[in-house]
């Protein structure tokens, strides 16, 4: 992928997301820095994702999974928030502009000039 684009980035990551989210659900993911199975690794620049509950509703579930990052903090990248409009850590930076893609799935913190 070129990384230029946002959207067409995650059109095409679509599908390796969305197993992810069913990772999430069943159980198999949890916390910060979740570790991916070999076969996911690739959706996340650091092979890992975040996993938010919701205080007082366990089954409302934020992820995180980051398309760049910096030691030793900061990071940017596609998030999974259903519920509500995001408000998360990325990782040492927090998201204030997120932009809706698609049923759910948003990006913060993307290259500018990506769209």
């Amino acid at each position: 992928m070129a990384h230029d684009d946002v959207r067409r980035d995650f059109h095409t990551l679509r599908p390796a997301l969305d197993d992810v989210v069913e990772h999430v659900v069943k159980g198999d993911l949890d916390g910060p820095y979740a570790e991916l199975s070999r076969t996911l690794k690739f959706v996340s620049a650091t092979g890992s994702v975040d996993v938010y509950h919701e205080t007082g509703d366990h089954d409302a579930v934020t992820i995180f999974v980051p398309q760049w990052a910096r030691l030793v903090d900061d990071a940017g990248g596609y998030i999974y928030s259903p519920h509500r409009r995001p408000d998360v850590n990325m990782r040492g930076m927090a998201c204030t502009a997120p932009a809706r893609l698609d049923e759910g799935w948003w990006s913060c913190g993307m290259r500018a000039g990506s769209g």
